[in-house]
């Protein structure tokens, strides 16, 4: 059932995709990232997005997307928790293509083995996250220990916000502006908090393209890419092909 289905979104998203061919210049997206273990299917994405897309760390991206006046695709690559199938399989294609990401680390995890929220999960080192910055990406901030914050006291919450993002600035010795929700929670008093903290971004897993104006930066949508998503799929996700399968989805 899950193969039937997987190959009736890939039908779908492929017949949308063509049909919207004429229509998709000025995307802009935020693509998630939680591993990577098909080397040959995550090297043709990015080939795909590198000849598609302008690629920008998105600690950039509001720079980017205001300065654009061709309408220009414009997206960022985002990995959260890092665990280290990205780090062994994803950081040398990135390095080979020249592409830049961005890297969300919950630093109580580093160099651990998690269970949630998948299972049999390894998280990179702490050296391993100096590399990734030493190599000109970004490092963000995921909290300290990835809960959900709407669902822990206020006080706490502000721990797991200030602690991530005074840690990192320590451990890299650079400004970390951009954060992730763990597991996508948050409300307006979690906004807030980030604001009080010093961050410019917070990256939520609501799927969907960017707006062309008036974009919020505390409530960014991210579109999740799998292990199995097939070529017209991904295709598909990051076009006006997205917005029509989510209409037609009754979202």
């Amino acid at each position: 059932m899950n193969r039937q289905f997987k190959h009736l979104k890939d039908i779908i998203f492929g017949t949308l995709y063509f049909l919207c061919l004429p229509f998709n210049e000025g995307i802009r997206a935020i693509l998630l990232y939680h591993s990577i273990n098909d080397k040959d299917t995550f090297q043709n994405q990015m080939l795909y997005l590198k000849k598609n897309f302008r690629i920008v760390l998105l600690k950039d991206l509001q720079k980017e997307i205001t300065k654009d006046k061709i309408k220009t695709n414009i997206l960022s690559l985002t990995f959260d928790d890092v665990e280290k199938s990205i780090y062994k399989n994803a950081l040398p294609i990135l390095k080979d293509l020249g592409l830049k990401a961005t890297f969300f680390i919950a630093p109580n995890w580093l160099g651990k083995n998690i269970d949630t929220p998948f299972k049999g999960r390894k998280i990179v080192n702490i050296q391993e996250v100096k590399e990734i910055f030493s190599l000109g990406h970004e490092i963000g901030a995921h909290t300290m220990n990835h809960p959900k914050l709407t669902e822990i006291p206020l006080a706490e919450a502000r721990k797991e916000i200030f602690q991530s993002k005074s840690y990192l600035e320590n451990l890299i010795g650079s400004e970390i502006v951009s954060f992730a929700y763990p597991y996508g929670a948050f409300d307006e008093r979690i906004q807030n908090l980030l604001k009080e903290a010093g961050f410019y971004y917070g990256v939520t897993t609501k799927e969907a393209l960017l707006k062309d104006k008036d974009i919020d930066w505390f409530e960014l949508p991210r579109i999740g890419i799998d292990e199995k998503i097939g070529p017209f799929q991904f295709k598909g996700k990051i076009s006006k092909a997205l917005e029509i399968y989510e209409f037609l989805r009754g979202r």
